[in-house]
């Protein structure tokens, strides 16, 4: 997964995207053939699974991709998982992706407090942010 081929997930990406992204996320690349038996260590998803799975499933899939009685396609089904935690993400940033004017706002009030010293260094970062907002 990288940026540069635009296939990452980010964290408030929409559930179409982030089921895209895992579709056709490499696997195993030992796994050409359903059938072939595979090394879950040498698999991105994997390491998904580290991070979102519970370990009696972990222990179930990795058994699974080994001897070649799961396919890669379930053992993406990480997802939904994917997009519990990620919706936390989306909610909290739903406020300020509708108003990116109180970013501004918090930002020069706190700029303010600050007095003159920290005032440049916090409009960088403003500009900063606002480029990332408007190109994505």
């Amino acid at each position: 997964m990288s940026k540069s081929y635009d296939n990452q997930i980010n964290m408030r990406d929409d559930p179409d995207r982030v089921a895209n992204a895992l579709r056709t996320m490499p696997t195993d690349p030992a796994r050409q053939r359903r059938n072939d038996p595979g090394d879950p260590d040498k698999c991105p998803v994997w390491g998904l699974h580290k991070v979102y799975t519970d370990s009696a499933l972990q222990q179930k899939l990795a058994e699974g991709c080994r001897s070649a009685l799961l396919g890669a396609l379930i053992a993406k089904t990480i997802g939904r998982k994917m997009l519990e935690e990620q919706a936390l993400f989306r909610a909290r940033a739903k406020p300020y992706e509708d108003d990116p004017g109180e970013v501004r706002r918090t930002i020069d009030a706190g700029c303010d407090e600050r007095g003159p010293l920290p005032k440049r260094p916090c409009k960088r970062f403003v500009m900063s942010w606002e480029r990332s907002i408007v190109s994505g």
